[in-house]
């Protein structure tokens, strides 16, 4: 636990680190320290983050392989459709073959599993080395299920009704809540409003992995002294982060504090962001603001922020 406070204290120093890995492991921590029926929630929280991500797919950046295809070194061996075919085989998976993780039969946990297995070692060249290897750890909490001494609601049942045989239908009261409050995580993006990839809005709350291939055009400009300088810069972050406002908020804010401190005439900037998703043809303003300074803006993680544009 004191290990845990140390990498949660480090992680949350810097919104580089927000990613679903951390994200995951945070929730998964806390089942473990502090919510009783550890090994069904546990079991249930890692299935509830694969239906996550599957829903997050449904759109026609990743069915359409425009998310994939630039990223795998396949591309240039194999014809669009076959890859299409894989993304379409990767949503299936995550929505409906994630299901059967909670299988009591040894056999039909064991084939999910393995499909889960080697899916994760071919995003190994895509998403690095890391994610891939947190989710093999995650996923070691089903054969140990099975290994170990077998929970009760794993065991055998007179019930003869199929799905109350091969799964675990009546899960207790703690499972329900976790399970309850992540999904009204994963809905705080949706009720910010606009599209949550190119906005921001409430990810580090909710799962983002793979939500979009953005691109954007931003532009910053410096008012001095009755002249205007273009002092953009090339962001080189990550394909989640190198659109993200917040992004540009804290590099406007810093502008603000150096014209502040600065010898020269008080001035002001403007900021202007323009974003897409790389699917889509035309892109939307996400934020305009003249004299950013002056306004004194802030940005909320949590919730609405009414400079965004929706």
């Amino acid at each position: 636990m004191a290990l845990t406070v140390v990498k949660f204290v480090t992680y949350a120093q810097d919104y580089r680190m927000m990613g679903n890995y951390h994200y995951m492991l945070n929730i998964i921590f806390f089942i473990y320290f502090f919510i009783p029926y550890k090994r069904v929630t546990l079991k249930c929280s890692v299935v509830s983050f694969y239906l996550g991500a599957g829903v997050l797919k449904l759109n026609y950046e990743w069915l359409g392989a425009v998310s994939l295809e630039p990223r795998t070194w396949l591309s240039p061996y194999l014809p669009h459709s076959l890859l299409i075919a894989m993304c379409v085989y990767v949503v299936i998976l995550e929505l409906g073959v994630s299901w059967f993780l909670l299988s009591k039969n040894y056999f039909i946990c064991a084939g999910a599993l393995t499909q889960f297995i080697l899916f994760h070692l071919f995003s190994w060249h895509i998403v690095g080395f890391y994610y891939p290897t947190v989710m093999f750890c995650l996923l070691t909490i089903f054969p140990l299920s099975f290994i170990f001494d077998p929970p009760d609601e794993m065991k055998k049942t007179s019930d003869n009704r199929i799905l109350s045989r091969l799964f675990t239908l009546q899960l207790p009261p703690p499972t329900y809540l976790v399970l309850g409050v992540f999904t009204i995580a994963q809905l705080i993006p949706v009720l910010n409003g606009g599209d949550s990839s190119l906005t921001s809005e409430g990810r580090m709350l909710a799962l983002n992995m793979f939500d979009s291939r953005s691109m954007c055009i931003s532009k910053f400009t410096v008012k001095t002294g009755g002249h205007s300088t273009d002092v953009t810069p090339q962001f080189n972050f990550g394909i989640i982060l190198h659109c993200d406002p917040i992004v540009h908020y804290d590099f406007a804010k810093w502008l603000c504090r150096y014209l502040k401190n600065s010898p020269s005439p008080a001035g002001d900037i403007d900021v202007f962001l323009q974003s897409k998703r790389t699917s889509d043809k035309e892109y939307q303003t996400i934020i305009d603001v003249t004299d950013f300074c002056a306004k004194n803006i802030r940005y909320s993680v949590w919730g609405w922020n009414d400079w965004i544009k929706k």
